[in-house]
């Protein structure tokens, strides 16, 4: 056996060198089944995260101003806002 510890394909040196060096990542619709996921991970890894979200977040999607600031300089921008589902499908909510 190796005193040195085994890496996986997701945790490799590139990883940990990219997670201090990409900035900040901004997740729209953070608040949803994978967004709450990737919320988790990044901030696991060390990344600064600023959440949108309709409430419950860093920034609601009313303060433009708040979500422009965010944006500027990210370094990742992920996007899952949706219509909720939790409504019944009819022709006027297609």
């Amino acid at each position: 056996m190796s005193d040195t510890p085994e890496t996986s394909p997701a945790s490799t040196s590139q990883d940990s060198a990219g997670a201090a060096g990409l900035g900040r990542v901004v997740i729209g619709g953070s608040s949803g089944f994978i967004g709450r996921h990737l919320v988790e991970r990044y901030r696991a890894r060390g990344r600064e995260v600023v959440t949108i979200s309709r409430s419950a977040a860093d920034l609601t999607w009313d303060d433009t101003d708040g979500i422009a600031a965010a944006v500027d300089g990210a370094g990742l921008v992920i996007g899952l806002a949706g219509k909720s589902v939790g409504c019944r499908y009819t022709a006027k909510n297609r």
